[in-house]
C-alpha cells in the first residue's frame, strides 16, 4: 500500500480558502485513507485556517463518507516555508477534531508530501529486521542439547527448513523434559 496524489474534485476547498493550495492524497490501491495537504504562506495565515478547513473538510467531505473506516482515516497536512511556533504546532497537532492533523513547517522546493505522508501514516521509512532467525553453530561441542535436537530435527536442504508436526510435538516435548 502506498499513499499517492488523487485527482478527486476538491474545488468545495479552494473556493472557500482562495489564500491556500489544496491536494488530496489517498492510499492505493485500497482508498481507505485520505490526506489532505493545505499549502499555506506562513503562521498567520495557519492560525487563521487551520480550524475553518479543518471543519469544513469535516462538513463537505468525511460526513459524505458511507463507512465509517474512512471516515477515521482521514489526515490534514497543513505545510509552508515559514518556521511556526511550537505551541501552535502543538495545538494544531493535538486537536482531535474529525481527523488528524500535521504541520510541515520551513520547507523548500524539494518538500514532496507523498513522501512525507507515506513515511508519516504508513512507516514507508522503517527499516524492519527479522524478529527470530535460526543459524545454527557450526562448533558441535558450544551447541547446547536443544541446538542438537533442532539440528538433527531439520531437513538436510536448509534453504526454507520446515518442521512437521509430529516433529514439533517431539521438539516440544523434549523441550519441557529437558530444558524447563
Amino acid at each position: 500500500m502506498h499513499i499517492s496524489n488523487s485527482n478527486q474534485d476538491i474545488n468545495f476547498l479552494s473556493r472557500q480558502f482562495p489564500q491556500a493550495a489544496f491536494y488530496l492524497y489517498r492510499s492505493q490501491p485500497e482508498t481507505y485513507i485520505s490526506c489532505f495537504v493545505c499549502w499555506i504562506k506562513d503562521e498567520a495565515d495557519l492560525l487563521f485556517l487551520w480550524k475553518k478547513v479543518s471543519s469544513i473538510i469535516a462538513y463537505e467531505y468525511q460526513a459524505e463518507l458511507e463507512n465509517k473506516f474512512d471516515a477515521w482515516n482521514i489526515y490534514l497536512a497543513f505545510v509552508t516555508p515559514s518556521a511556526i511556533a511550537k505551541t501552535t504546532k502543538y495545538e494544531i497537532e493535538n486537536d482531535k477534531f474529525s481527523m488528524r492533523k500535521f504541520v510541515v513547517s520551513d520547507v523548500d522546493y524539494t518538500f514532496d508530501p507523498g513522501i512525507y505522508l507515506n513515511n508519516e501514516i504508513l512507516g514507508a521509512d522503517l527499516k524492519l529486521s527479522p524478529v527470530f532467525s535460526y543459524r545454527p553453530q557450526t562448533d558441535e561441542e558450544e551447541l547446547s542439547e536443544l541446538h542438537k535436537q533442532l539440528n538433527q530435527l531439520l531437513p538436510e536442504k536448509k534453504a526454507n527448513p520446515t518442521l512437521s508436526s509430529e516433529k514439533i510435538i517431539y521438539l516440544a516435548k523434549w523441550v519441557s523434559d529437558n530444558e524447563i
